[in-house]
């Protein structure tokens, strides 16, 4: 029956059509799959002795008068030295719920003369009177004192010579060449590109800290950066670095700061060699979670698993033994019930993920449902976003909701203002300013509401 079905959508001429990603040259990173069976986990805290990992750190970084006030850092610091510093990032797009400032994933160089480069990634970043909209190439050079002068107002911005879209997969470098620092980021999808150069001022190399946390608020290393306009203690998506080689050793920090508020808090790993180089190390903090071995850091929780259901807003929490979820993250918005059935087509911009939809209802959704037909939770063809209709089981009425509304295209809301998510427990929980929102225990379905009108959703679970 499921075959014919198929080989009748075929003979209509209705084509799945995978497009190659571009290759990424050699000497750039590649992702590679993050094995998360085995984390060594260490809970950073600003109390001495609290944890043999963990110690507190006093320095804060430098910050741009043009910038709202509250400034989280999630970090990595290098201890070892780089001619050059080469990472692989996913392209996440996300912003606050609270005032629509988006995060820079950032790569840094802290010369062996003291000057401090960055380059990286930025979405939906503030600028003065508002945010600048989308994905744009993020500079920045200071002074050994920890002034910014290239640009010398902070926070550089430059558009990328073509679209940056969320999911593309980003080389950022910095190098040396000539009598210049080159800072750049490249778009291994599309080969959109963007550069800036300064002076080296005489410098050879990046330099590492023995202490793996910074110098003045500078460090070599990668960073997760998020200005907001009120404290925020909050989680952020998975942001995903890819490192070009194997690190010897780094440490891990978060650290939240304004001028004036005495609520500024640092959290410190402490400098670690990856004796074990595949093995992930956690900290958290505050809500915040990052996660590196040598090939790759990680600043947010693991998106684990994906749903999405139907405009009912009805969903269920998964088995804990297969899927051990924390949180959940809701991505987007439907009111369409045309477009119920588009699970798949889009790039989703999380690596365990390998489901996320694209607007249209498709072949590609019928052959994704097909694919787990009959398949029962934790299965071995199991796929929760093959679940449609949020039953723990893959069936013909999930099919059936496919072909029904085959060929439909709509739209997705990111406008999360008033959504709740109420859980069978009867906790009714409203989402941080990231789209998350902790799972209670003994929670085994929710509904997700906004303005308390029941909504269809992208739901990401996501923990350890």
């Amino acid at each position: 029956m499921l075959m014919l079905i198929t080989v009748a959508f075929i003979v209509l001429s209705m084509f799945l059509v995978l497009a190659p990603r571009t290759r990424a040259t050699s000497d750039v990173p590649v992702p590679i799959p993050i094995d998360t069976s085995d984390i060594q986990v260490c809970n950073t805290t600003e109390t001495p002795g609290m944890s043999v990992c963990a110690t507190p750190l006093s320095s804060t970084s430098p910050l741009s008068s043009s910038m709202p006030a509250y400034d989280e850092q999630l970090g990595l610091t290098f201890v070892q030295n780089f001619s050059s510093i080469t990472f692989g990032i996913i392209a996440v797009a996300q912003h606050s719920t609270l005032d629509d400032y988006g995060p820079a994933y950032l790569v840094n160089g802290l010369t062996n003369v003291g000057y401090w480069y960055q380059a990286g990634l930025a979405y939906d970043w503030p600028t003065p009177g508002g945010y600048a909209t989308g994905f744009y190439f993020a500079y920045q050079v200071f002074a050994p004192n920890g002034t910014p002068i290239f640009p010398s107002g902070g926070g550089g911005l430059s558009s990328f010579n073509s679209t940056v879209n969320p999911a593309d997969f980003i080389i950022v470098s910095l190098s040396f060449s000539g009598q210049n620092v080159i800072m750049s980021a490249w778009d291994s999808n599309n080969s959109a590109y963007a550069s800036q150069a300064y002076s080296a001022e005489n410098a050879a190399y990046f330099e590492g800290l023995a202490n793996a946390t910074w110098a003045n608020g500078m460090f070599s290393g990668l960073m997760t950066e998020w200005y907001h306009s009120a404290p925020y203690f909050g989680r952020e998506a998975q942001v995903t670095y890819y490192n070009s080689g194997q690190l010897s050793s780094a440490g891990m920090w978060m650290h939240e700061a304004a001028p004036g508020w005495n609520g500024n808090w640092t959290a410190y790993t402490g400098p670690f060699q990856y004796s074990n180089p595949n093995q992930l190390r956690e900290a958290t903090y505050n809500n915040a979670t990052e996660y590196s071995n040598a090939y790759a850091y990680i600043s947010g929780p693991f998106a684990l698993c994906a749903m999405k259901t139907t405009t009912d807003g009805y969903f269920y929490v998964p088995n804990a033994t297969y899927v051990n979820a924390t949180s959940l993250r809701v991505e987007m918005l439907f009111t369409q019930s045309n477009i119920t059935g588009d699970q798949t087509g889009g790039t989703s911009p999380y690596p365990a993920i390998a489901n996320y939809p694209d607007g249209e209802v498709s072949m590609a959704d019928v052959t994704m449902v097909d694919d787990a037909f009959g398949s029962y939770e934790g299965g071995s063809n199991w796929n929760y976003m093959a679940d449609i209709l949020a039953l723990r089981v893959v069936n013909m009425a999930d099919l059936v909701t496919v072909l029904r509304n085959f060929g439909s295209t709509g739209s997705y809301s990111n406008n999360l203002g008033g959504v709740q998510v109420m859980f069978s427990t009867g906790d009714n929980e409203s989402l941080d300013a990231a789209g998350f929102v902790a799972i209670p225990s003994g929670a085994a379905n929710f509904t997700v509401t906004q303005n308390g009108v029941a909504v269809g959703a992208m739901i990401v679970f996501c923990g350890s």
